[in-house]
C-alpha cells in the first residue's frame, strides 16, 4: 500500500548449515554468509525502530528455505487485510502457511489464501496509487492467481495487453 510504514513483520536468516549449504538450489551465485546476513538484519531492524516503525519477529525457523527472509513475497497487503499468495517455486512452497500463521498471531485479518493451482507472488504486484493495483502474469503469478485476486474487488480493474519480444 501507499503510506507511512507503521508496522512491519521481519524474519532474519535462520542459523544452521542447511541454509548456508542450499545456496545453489536457490540460484544464488555464492554461499550465503549467515553471520553477515544476521548483522544486516539487525541493522535493518535498528533503522526501522529508529524511524518509529513497530518491528515484529513472527515467523518460525525455516532453515531449509533460504528465501523465507523475503516475507514480502508471499502476501499482498491491503489497507484492511492480507491476501496470502501461493508460491510457484517448489523450494518456496510452504512459506505461505507459516507466514499466515505469524500474521494471524499478530491480529492481521486474512482476506483469503490462494489454493490449488493458482499462484500469486508479490514481486508481480505493484500499488500504483491507493485505488490502482497492477498484477502482472508471469511464471510466479498465473491466470488463476490473477483472477482470484480480482474477485476481491479491492481496486478498479484494468486489463492491459502487452506483447513480449
Amino acid at each position: 500500500m501507499i503510506g507511512r510504514l507503521r508496522k512491519v513483520l521481519v524474519k532474519g536468516p535462520d542459523e544452521g548449515l542447511a541454509e548456508a549449504a542450499a545456496w545453489s538450489e536457490f540460484g544464488y551465485n555464492h554461499p550465503t554468509d549467515v553471520e553477515a546476513a544476521g548483522r544486516e538484519d539487525e541493522g535493518l531492524v535498528k533503522l526501522l525502530q529508529d524511524a518509529a516503525v513497530g518491528v515484529y519477529h513472527g515467523q518460525e525457523p525455516q532453515p531449509q528455505r533460504l528465501d523465507s527472509i523475503f516475507v514480502f513475497d508471499p502476501v499482498l497487503v491491503t489497507n484492511a487485510r492480507v491476501i496470502v499468495g501461493r508460491m510457484d517455486k517448489a523450494l518456496r512452497q510452504g512459506e505461505e502457511s507459516l507466514l499466515a500463521r505469524a500474521l494471524t498471531r499478530l491480529g492481521v485479518s486474512i482476506l483469503h489464501t490462494l489454493t490449488g493451482e493458482a499462484t500469486l507472488e508479490r514481486g508481480d504486484v505493484l500499488w500504483l496509487d491507493p485505488d490502482t493495483l497492477i498484477i502482472a502474469r508471469s511464471y510466479r503469478t498465473n491466470d488463476g492467481g490473477y483472477k482470484r485476486s480480482r474477485q476481491d474487488r479491492l481496486t478498479r480493474s484494468l486489463d492491459l495487453k502487452t506483447e513480449s519480444s
